[in-house]
């Protein structure tokens, strides 16, 4: 028996009530949902019943919050993180490792490694940097409504992944009383990298954010 598009938006609605804020995630569920409803009436269960049913068969628990699919919720989020990671990296290597690539790179480590000993213009330069990314990293997350998909959170997550390093490089050290910013090179080498991973990466978003509004889009004109 097939669903009514208003059974279809009951689940959905449902689903969307008890925790699962990811559209992606929301639409992989759905459809799992609505065959496993189809499959439930057709034995004599009714709709309702059938969707209850098939939500407690999905992990579906009652908490002090109401109810939720907090498990599911939870695997989900780390299997799109763990495919995410390998994308980036992939595409990374591929980035890094074309011909057309080795010029800029090796400019941009060659104008760090000469600007370093002037400590006023590096410091300039990092500061700007890290402004613009600041900037760009809350752009993204309200221009692109991140927070609505679990592939788009984690695909910003690799993009500005070099944040994270640049403040392991910066405090950690000083627990052990290093000033790594007096090793020239390892801090050049440290800045280009930070650079590099942050350029590929913004580019990394905005084609995996093409490819997924381009399935979002297919699915709300349904």
């Amino acid at each position: 028996m097939e669903l009514t598009k208003e059974q279809v938006q009951f689940i959905e609605n449902r689903l969307e009530n008890d925790g699962i804020k990811y559209w992606d995630i929301r639409i992989e569920m759905l459809d799992h949902v609505v065959t496993d409803v189809q499959n439930r009436i057709e034995k004599g269960e009714l709709f309702k019943s059938a969707v209850q049913n098939s939500f407690v068969s999905l992990g579906w628990k009652e908490n002090f919050n109401g109810s939720s699919f907090e498990a599911i919720l939870q695997e989900k989020q780390n299997l799109f993180a763990k495919k995410y990671r390998k994308s980036f990296w992939a595409y990374f290597k591929t980035c890094v490792f074309k011909p057309s690539s080795i010029i800029w790179i090796f400019s941009i480590i060659a104008i760090l490694y000469f600007i370093y000993p002037y400590k006023v213009i590096f410091k300039y330069t990092l500061f700007t940097f890290l402004g613009i990314v600041t900037i760009l990293f809350f752009y993204f997350f309200t221009k692109y409504k991140v927070y609505k998909s679990v592939q788009l959170n984690n695909a910003l997550i690799q993009t500005f992944l070099s944040l994270n390093l640049i403040n392991i490089y910066l405090n950690v050290p000083k627990m052990f009383e290093v000033d790594l910013l007096k090793f020239h090179f390892l801090t050049t080498l440290v800045f280009s990298f930070v650079f590099i991973q942050s350029y590929i990466g913004i580019r990394f978003f905005l084609k995996e954010y093409t490819k997924i509004n381009n399935t979002y889009q297919k699915l709300i004109s349904l």
